[in-house]
């Protein structure tokens, strides 16, 4: 897929024409969404395994706990964005995450970079998230650690 957005010189550091960068409100919005259906997701899940393997609610706070809090949102995330450049949230808006500099679809250990710079985020105050709404490409530092933008497509 070739970049139809600006040329291969372009200046990177500034927003190229005729893309439209996901700003910060819209982000928030789509992140709402995913915790939403993550929230219900988990909950499934978690009263299924209770039922079919009939453990109490204490182990399911360990072991199973940490696979379901920690080790299924990655999977589910990163797989989100490896497969479609998108999880549910941003797919409303139409929202795709794509490389910084060329407008293409991000390799997925990239990707996976992506999703620890949301934890880098997190540990400066959510600054790192908050600076999307100052960025001229709005991108937070995650965005940056990985090297990629959040556009919408055109319809």
């Amino acid at each position: 897929m070739s970049n139809v957005y600006g040329s291969p010189g372009a200046d990177l550091n500034q927003p190229l024409q005729d893309v439209e960068y996901v700003g910060f409100w819209m982000r928030v919005v789509a992140s709402i969404i995913d915790n939403i259906w993550m929230f219900v997701l988990f909950f499934i899940l978690a009263f299924v395994v209770v039922l079919a393997t009939g453990l109490d609610e204490s182990v399911l706070d360990s072991l199973v706990g940490t696979l379901l809090q920690i080790v299924l949102p990655f999977v589910i995330i990163v797989g989100f964005w490896v497969k479609y450049a998108a999880t549910p949230g941003k797919m409303v808006f139409r929202a795709k995450i794509l490389d910084a500099n060329t407008l293409e679809p991000v390799p997925a250990g990239r990707l996976v970079l992506r999703y620890i710079g949301y934890f880098v985020c997190v540990l400066t105050l959510f600054i790192g998230f908050i600076w999307v709404g100052i960025d001229k490409r709005k991108q937070g530092l995650h965005d940056k650690i990985a090297g990629t933008v959040v556009v919408r497509e055109k319809q």
